[in-house]
């Protein structure tokens, strides 16, 4: 999705549970066109923050952060992903309101957690930050991917004490399992172990599919800073693997499930722990920004020319000039 300062886009997508955030009376099934939303538009009554700074989407669900930091979800509630705490026929916590709701079709602010400055979304739970720096989070919580030492479901926001005393700069949630960075360039990483995600070995608790319930540190890039010329830079966490750039020039790192290339190592097995990315010149891949998808990854390798895509500008040399300049840019794994 993309926002101006007045208006979300969904982009096409099925409503079936209200993830777009259209409200009730949209048509059912496939929304084909970007449309409009209007339930966070300044001139609605429902949102009273001046423009939409952010947005995000999860499995089944959408987020989007105002300027003045209030957050608001809407879709499927299962498994808290929302964060409004309403059980049916129940009450949530001072501010009463019985639900029997199963989805959220409009936009509605998350209570009982301070104002966001940043937010990081997962399939199924949401972590923000505040101004002061302290992480709360909310959703899914099996396997720990919320670092809050339990396997269960948060279906209010509760504070994220581990994150906050680490000072965490960036958060990436992959699918049960998580990585953040400190702002000391240390990389920690939590959730299930099931084929290296995190980083950490094939023998975490005398087992390969054990859980951490708390952030620990990757000691391998504890043990290379000195080498690299520096700590972790960017991380992205997709489904079961991890990326990470590192060091003064952003070297890529890859752990976790190999399957379809989607470490980048040239091969299809999981990585139990961080493996180099070479570029095909023999020479490490360096990044600046990495995004993981379910199965590919994506590094910026240069932001020196904000706005341009992987593809050219248009016909004759001026064109192809571009083309080369957007290849360099932007890789994919």
């Amino acid at each position: 999705a993309s926002s101006n300062q007045r208006h979300v886009h969904p982009l096409p997508l099925r409503r079936r549970l209200g993830q777009l955030g259209l409200g009730p009376d949209a048509p059912s099934g496939v929304v084909a066109n970007p449309t409009i939303l209007p339930y966070l538009s300044q001139s609605h009554a429902l949102c009273a923050t001046e423009s939409v700074l952010e947005v995000a989407a999860g499995d089944s669900f959408s987020v989007a952060r105002g300027q003045d930091g209030a957050v608001y979800t809407f879709g499927s509630k299962m498994g808290g992903r929302l964060g409004h705490g309403e059980v049916p026929g129940g009450f949530w916590r001072s501010n009463p309101f019985k639900s029997f709701r199963k989805v959220e079709r409009v936009p509605r602010r998350v209570r009982g957690v301070p104002a966001a400055r940043e937010m990081f979304v997962g399939p199924w739970v949401t972590f923000i930050k505040t101004e002061r720096g302290d992480v709360w989070g909310w959703g899914d919580g099996g396997s720990g991917v919320l670092a809050n030492g339990r396997e269960q479901v948060v279906a209010v926001p509760e504070p994220i004490q581990a994150l906050t005393d680490l000072g965490v700069r960036k958060i990436a949630v992959g699918h049960s399992h998580a990585a953040a960075i400190t702002y000391s360039g240390d990389l920690y990483t939590w959730g299930l172990n099931q084929h290296g995600e995190l980083g950490q070995g094939n023998d975490i608790g005398g087992s390969p599919f054990f859980s951490r319930l708390f952030p620990v540190p990757v000691p391998y890039f504890q043990q290379l800073r000195e080498h690299l010329g520096g700590g972790v830079r960017d991380v992205a966490a997709g489904w079961r693997f991890t990326v990470a750039a590192a060091g003064a020039g952003g070297e890529v790192f890859a752990f976790g499930s190999g399957l379809a290339g989607r470490l980048g190592t040239g091969a299809e097995q999981d990585a139990w722990g961080p493996e180099q990315v070479w570029e095909e010149e023999g020479v490490p891949m360096a990044a600046q920004r990495l995004y993981a998808g379910m199965a590919h990854t994506v590094a910026v390798q240069s932001e020196d020319a904000p706005g341009e895509s992987s593809g050219g500008a248009g016909g004759g040399a001026e064109g192809e000039e571009d083309s080369v300049k957007d290849r360099n840019n932007l890789r994919t794994m």
